[in-house]
């Protein structure tokens, strides 16, 4: 699309034909500036692009405007990338090079994680309208048909310039189409100034921008920078893999398949067709699935007569994946083809399919340029491992800790913080809290990548990783579970990090107060008291006293909701068994000997025993608070009110009252526990 200086040329992200397309229009023009759609606030920093990369690699941005509140946003690029291509090709002609589209942290990208997704949801019905019209079956299906086996570069262009144009006609503009292009078309005005602009942005945009009056602005002013809210907004660049770059892993814009999409780019339909099919044929033997000669040969001539039948020159990957399905399949499929559809595999996809499906995403993995500036995070986790002696390497190896020495202690908590960021690599075997850890090392590829989007926790490990406990507190307590909280608690102690500010601790009060289940609460109960025992024995210095005394709290407020709860029992299933187990739970948390718990055994007494004495109590109930006096040995323990009786009249009457309730819980339609 072309207006006087200005040419618009629209694309899909990941597509070679569009890849091609750009790549050959840039070298006949020369322009003076290459706009592309991309995050502006990287401009003055594309020079981090240029470097020696292995692709694919992601523009991360995150914008964090308070505690728990944030937007991320991945910019996913490969070697077939249109705007890759446009980036290295105008740096090899000269161009000045900038992203003209708004940062990934403005409003405009609320809720999308995936800048360049393909919006499916927008113009649907022109896609089924063409895909009727044509015979394919699906999107993807509809763009290769189209576009993909068009070698001529002219017919190419008018091609697409036709299809964008209808899919907009068709389609309904987005709440942030409007912003965003109106930003766009600023970058192009100031670059129009300079002579011919090229522009590469998503086909929906191009005639939008291509066809509306270009304002006409100053000469020498200059353009101004949008300024990030109140807040940390910050952009990096990461690893990224074809993984998670396909569509049947959740990526939802761009093309799937992104091996053999590659293999396109790379050698054309033909040699892509005949190299897929024999690194098919490869994985099912390694996988153990049988592939005969016979069978492959029959592949290859049901993948050409499709080819054929729908007008292709060479098979292109719809025409692959059918063939190899027919010819390969001996069972019927229950669910639909994953190529006529898009969306994640569903777990009971034949294993034919899955493995075909994987040997066209291919396994490859991006990695960074070493001069690449990284967020401060990754500098000091590197430094933590050092520091502990803990740094993975390719081998797995077993690390084995007494977290009773100092040393290990503190390696410890470095490798938990690790883990409750979620960094792959670093897996503890242990799954209850104690004195002795056993933990799998290993340098995975990805945790690099996962490493750098974490940043947006804090720049430290520390920081982070208390940010990341916080979070889980708050949502714990939105949810109103006290067994999330324990769990959150019990990371605080793995990490050695003691932080429960007054809020979190008032988020965790409130997550008690909320929860209705008998279990759930006491299940916390045991877990509070469990972490208050094992953290002073983990802190010989006491540097966690404060810690300590707001755990007690906790135990306080945590003992007097699962106390009123056992009264309120009632009589459904559900609640029977959140009882016993609730009380289980609490035998647990007695015997950690917490303070706060054995100071008020005579209350925990008078409460069991009044639920052993009622008759309208379940009989489940009843047995379990007698199994809990007995066990706890509460048996002699005067209930509420008995308050002035000696101490031989209060063992008799408690003795009394078990052996009642033992007559009481006799066999009948509900017999007891």
């Amino acid at each position: 699309m072309t207006n006087g200086p200005l040419h618009v040329i629209g694309v899909r992200h990941h597509s070679p034909a569009c890849a091609r397309l750009v790549a050959a229009a840039i070298r006949e023009l020369r322009p003076a500036t290459v706009l592309i759609e991309g995050p502006s606030d990287l401009n003055g920093r594309l020079d981090e692009l240029l470097l020696d990369h292995q692709l694919p690699i992601a523009v991360y941005s995150f914008l964090r405007t308070a505690p728990g509140t944030s937007r991320v946003s991945w910019y996913p690029l490969c070697s077939y990338s249109p705007e890759w291509v446009a980036l290295r090709v105008a740096a090899e002609v000269g161009a000045d090079v900038r992203f003209m589209d708004l940062p990934s942290w403005h409003d405009a990208f609320d809720h999308v994680e995936n800048r360049g997704a393909d919006r499916t949801d927008r113009y649907g019905a022109a896609i089924e309208a063409l895909c009727a019209a044509t015979g394919m079956n699906g999107h993807d299906a509809l763009w290769d048909h189209l576009f993909e086996a068009e070698e001529d570069l002219g017919t190419l262009a008018v091609a697409l310039e036709r299809y964008f144009e209808e899919i907009r006609a068709l389609s309904p503009l987005g709440e942030r189409d409007a912003v965003r292009e109106e930003h766009m078309r600023t970058h192009i005005s100031d670059a129009m100034e300079r002579g011919i602009a090229l522009a590469v942005c998503g086909g929906f945009h191009a005639p939008a921008l291509v066809e509306a009056a270009l304002p006409v602005r100053s000469s020498g002013t200059a353009l101004q920078p949008i300024r990030p809210p109140d807040g940390v907004a910050e952009t990096y660049l990461v690893p990224y893999s074809y993984a998670r770059l396909d569509s049947f892993t959740g990526y939802q814009s761009g093309m799937p398949s992104p091996a053999y999409y590659e293999e396109l780019a790379r050698s054309g339909a033909g040699i892509a067709a005949d190299l897929f099919l024999e690194r098919v044929a490869a994985a099912l033997r390694s996988a153990g699935i049988g592939a005969s000669t016979a069978d492959l040969v029959a592949v290859h001539t049901q993948a050409q007569g499709l080819a054929r039948l729908r007008g292709h020159s060479h098979p292109l990957r719809v025409d692959l994946l059918d063939g190899l399905a027919s010819g390969l399949l001996k069972d019927a499929s229950v669910q639909p083809f994953p190529w006529d559809q898009r969306t994640t595999l569903h777990p009971e996809t034949h294993p034919l399919l899955v493995a075909m499906v994987r040997t066209f995403t291919g396994e490859r993995f991006g990695r960074l340029d070493p001069m690449t500036p990284l967020p401060p995070l990754v500098a000091d986790v590197r430094r933590e491992l050092e520091r502990t002696g803990h740094v993975p390497t390719p081998a797995s190896r077993h690390v084995d800790l007494d977290l009773t020495l100092t040393a290990s202690a503190d390696a410890s908590g470095v490798l938990h913080r690790l883990r409750v960021l979620d960094i792959p690599g670093f897996d503890c075997a242990n799954a209850v809290l104690g004195i002795r850890e056993r933990w799998t090392l290993i340098q995975l590829l990805d945790a690099d990548s996962i490493l750098i989007e974490r940043s947006i926790h804090g720049p430290t490990l520390e920081s982070a990783a208390a940010d990341s406990l916080r979070i889980r507190v708050r949502a714990a307590a939105a949810e109103g579970s006290s067994s999330a909280i324990g769990e959150v608690l019990v990371d605080t102690v793995r990490t050695r990090l003691h932080l429960l500010d007054a809020d979190v601790l008032q988020a965790a009060r409130a997550a008690v107060d909320a929860d209705s289940r008998l279990g759930s609460v006491g299940a916390l109960l045991d877990t509070l008291a469990m972490v208050g025992s094992v953290s002073e024995v983990l802190d010989a210095s006491g540097s966690n006293r404060q810690f300590l005394t707001q755990v007690s709290t906790l135990v306080g407020a945590t003992l007097d909701r699962f106390l009123w709860l056992l009264e309120q029992v009632g009589t459904s299933t559900d609640a029977e068994t959140g009882a016993v187990h609730g009380l289980m739970a609490l035998q647990r948390a007695m015997s950690h000997g917490h303070v706060e718990l054995h100071e008020r055994r005579d209350v925990l007494a008078g409460v069991l025993n009044r639920r052993v004495g009622d008759a309208s109590s379940p009989p489940a109930v009843r047995g379990a608070c007698l199994g809990a006096l007995w066990s706890l040995d509460l048996l002699d323990m005067p209930g509420d009110d008995d308050e002035g009786r000696d101490e031989d009249q209060d063992e008799g009457d408690g003795m009394r009252r078990s052996v009642a309730g033992l007559r009481a819980l006799r066999p009948g339609d509900q017999p007891g526990d």
